[in-house]
């Protein structure tokens, strides 16, 4: 398994992953946007082979990173794979020089949220109808 940074081409392939996982999933556009135009934004692909099996994006601005979205296959779940990608996630925090790490989770993703908190994030606050109707978890790292 490797993890390199996100081509325009593998988009086709992402938004595949991503369209099965989420209910309100990314919108191509938006990745595209931030893909070619943002450059405070980085995506990685997790690879199986030539097969992207997870994505993840993040952004630094000056000493803060934020996690925007970070997806694995469905299949490939419950296999350490998620937590891999979030670790690279905050190594290349770190390299930035970032000092803090952002991210929000649904509250019902129980399954995210506790992995979360397994990497050190705390709950910040409740960020009500965050996702379309649901309320989110605001969390953040100290790195």
């Amino acid at each position: 398994m490797i993890i390199e940074v996100m081509k325009i081409e593998d988009l086709d392939e992402v938004m595949l992953i991503e369209n099965d996982l989420f209910e309100d999933p990314w919108t191509r556009s938006a990745f595209e946007y931030d893909l070619l135009n943002n450059p405070y934004s980085t995506y990685y692909v997790l690879k199986n082979e030539n097969e992207i099996i997870g994505y993840a994006g993040l952004s630094v601005s000056f000493e803060d990173a934020d996690v925007l979205n970070i997806g694995i296959k469905k299949e490939y779940q419950g296999r350490g794979l998620g937590e891999k990608l979030f670790t690279h996630l905050i190594e290349e925090a770190k390299k930035a020089n970032c000092l803090y790490m952002h991210l929000e989770v649904r509250e019902s993703n129980t399954v995210a949220h506790n992995l979360y908190k397994k990497m050190g994030f705390e709950d910040i606050r409740i960020r009500k109808n965050y996702y379309a109707g649901e309320n989110g978890i605001d969390m953040m790292k100290g790195l």
